[in-house]
């Protein structure tokens, strides 16, 4: 088997070749167009199916908080700011696209690459042979009531809340060590009292995605601190109210 490292500008627009058979990505897509442009270098045979040609992305929390801080550092940053802020907005769409468990992920792509051909009511265009089409859950289902109780008590008031910093390590350990967090968020009579970590950052990369949780970058400390958004400007109510979210994203269980 031959197997070839390359970077994303080499990998994804540079290499034409029918012999490509599979293409992984192992750091987290930092916009719709690497996601199309990779995809399509494998598979370019006639005869290719979903059976025989593979492209998969490691959808990982901290290779999206790597971009996030590569994007806003102030030693990494563009000098544009207008650049900065499209790719501020790409990386979020790409965790968009990828946090639903709902949504076909082809036919999310090509939206956002504005194809014409591909009829986005309703969805009538499916692959049919990515996780969503073929009901592999890659999220946990989740309980709104608990996961909203757990947020408002580490964010905002309650004998649980963060008063230090809040940085996504400080987070996510609140989250999975709140008292009896597993039953409370997963709703499942065989949840664990403590949940997996790797549970608790699925849940939290979903929040991030869908603007529950709010991401800003201190560039006085250079670091990455999370809050609870605001529906909008003039409002005090949560972003996380918003049913939407609790629709279209995250798996409600029973």
């Amino acid at each position: 088997m031959n197997i070839l490292c390359a970077t994303s500008g080499v990998g994804n627009a540079g290499i034409d070749c029918s012999d490509v058979r599979a293409v992984y990505r192992i750091d987290f897509p930092p916009s719709i167009g690497d996601l199309s442009q990779e995809c399509g270098r494998a598979g370019r045979r006639e005869d290719a199916t979903p059976d025989n040609f593979v492209y998969q992305v490691a959808i990982c929390l901290e290779s999206f908080l790597h971009i996030f801080r590569r994007i806003n550092h102030p030693e990494t940053r563009s000098a544009d700011a207008s650049y900065q802020k499209f790719q501020m907005q790409e990386l979020m769409d790409v965790a968009s696209l990828l946090s639903s468990s709902v949504h076909c992920y082809y036919t999310r792509i090509e939206q956002k690459l504005g194809n014409p051909y591909v009829s986005i009511e309703g969805e009538q265009t499916r692959c049919g042979s990515c996780p969503n089409c073929l009901g592999n859950n890659l999220f946990p289902f989740v309980s709104k009531d608990g996961l909203k109780t757990i947020l408002f008590d580490i964010f905002l008031c309650g004998p649980h809340q963060i008063t230090e910093r809040r940085t996504p390590q400080r987070v996510w350990r609140s989250i999975r060590n709140y008292p009896n967090s597993g039953p409370m968020i997963l709703k499942s009579r065989s949840s664990k009292t403590i949940p997996p970590l790797g549970t608790i950052k699925k849940i939290m990369f979903q929040l991030i995605a869908s603007r529950i949780i709010d991401i800003q970058f201190d560039t006085n400390e250079n670091e990455v601190l999370l809050g609870l958004r605001k529906a909008n400007d003039t409002n005090t109510e949560l972003a996380m109210n918003v049913d939407s979210f609790w629709h279209s994203t995250v798996n409600l269980s029973a």
